[in-house]
This record gives structure tokens, C-alpha cells and sequence, in this order.
């Protein structure tokens, strides 16, 4: 299970304060988009799916822990808010962790 970092305004329930929150969620499904690039999606609990509404441009931090060592990176969220789904597209890179 991937662990990240999520930023979101949920202005309705905390009178319009950043709240950062960590959780786990699963990989619902990788994506292979080029010979590179995936994406992958997360599941997203469905009693709590608006916790997760996300703007154009938001983006998401991935925490994993490699080797004993944790490994921070930071991802534009590249799904559509009308898609309703949570996706982040990864491209590898030479000598990345992930």
C-alpha cells in the first residue's frame, strides 16, 4: 500500500482551513501509457469520496520507504475531477527511486 500525502481544501467541514492529511490507499489500476510513462489510479473510499475532490493543477505527494530510506515525490494529479477517479502519471526516469 502506498502511503501519500494529500493537500485539500475541504472549506464546508474545517470553516475554510488547509488541512493536510496522510492516508493509504490501494492501487485500483496501472496504466502503461508509453513505453515510460504509466499512471497509476488510486481506490478511493466511497463514504468519504468528497475528502478527496481535487481542483485542475492540484497535485499529491508520494511517500514510500526504499531501501530503510524514505523517498518523497511529488505528483500533479492527472485525472479529470469529473472523471471520478485519482490518478497520477508517472514517467521513469534514469536512476529514480520510483
Amino acid at each position: 500500500m502506498i502511503i501519500f500525502y494529500f493537500i485539500l481544501l475541504r472549506s464546508s467541514i474545517l470553516n475554510q482551513e488547509l488541512q493536510m492529511i496522510f492516508e493509504k490507499l490501494a492501487i485500483s489500476q496501472i496504466k502503461k501509457e508509453t513505453e515510460d510513462t504509466i499512471t497509476v489510479y488510486f481506490k478511493v473510499n466511497q463514504e468519504n469520496k468528497e475528502i478527496y475532490d481535487f481542483k485542475p493543477g492540484q497535485y499529491l505527494t508520494v511517500k514510500e520507504l526504499i531501501n530503510g530510506e524514505e523517498i518523497r515525490r511529488s505528483y500533479s494529479i492527472s485525472s479529470s475531477p469529473q472523471d471520478g477517479s485519482l490518478g497520477i502519471t508517472i514517467k521513469k526516469i534514469q536512476n529514480g527511486g520510483y
